[in-house]
Order: structure tokens, then sequence, then C-alpha cells
């Protein structure tokens, strides 16, 4: 869950819902978003991992690397950048 705020109304965002946002009007980038292209099982592992620590350590993210058999470490890393900016950018930040 991520905590949404514009000043006035709190709320909070499912992980899969930040995830979505991540993926909106960026057809070009999303090409080179390994985690746009995953079936929604592995979009929902994500987002699982997400939700359990949104700023794991890099042997986490080997973990959750070889659980996903994403291509690399990178690729995950990509998606915790992007959630997190997204979840910064819901904050009001």
């Amino acid at each position: 869950m991520v905590l949404s705020s514009d000043g006035l109304v709190n709320r909070t965002v499912a992980a899969r819902e930040v995830m979505q946002m991540t993926l909106q009007n960026s057809p070009d980038a999303n090409r080179g978003r390994w985690y746009a292209t995953v079936g929604s099982a592995v979009q929902s592992r994500l987002c699982e991992a997400y939700v359990k620590e949104p700023y794991p350590t890099n042997q986490q993210m080997e973990k959750l690397t070889r659980e996903v058999r994403a291509p690399s470490v990178e690729c995950i890393k990509t998606f915790y950048k992007c959630m997190q900016i997204k979840a910064q950018e819901l904050c009001g930040h």
C-alpha cells in the first residue's frame, strides 16, 4: 500500500494500482521495462514483494530476480525505482 495525499485527502493505493500507474501513457518506455511485459502472476509477485519491503537490499532483489526468473537484477531494480518514484509523486513530493 502507498499513501496518497493531495493536501486535503489521504488515501491508500494498492501496489498493483501504483504499478499500473507506472505503465500508463508511456508505451515507448514500457518496451524497456521488463515488468511491463510479464504475465499477471509475475506482476502480482513483484507487487507482493514491494508491499513487504519497498526499499529492499541488493540481496533481497537478487533473490526476487531468481524467484520470478527475471533476466537480470537490473530488471528488478527498475521495477522498484519506478514504484518508488510513483509513490513519491502520489504523496505529493
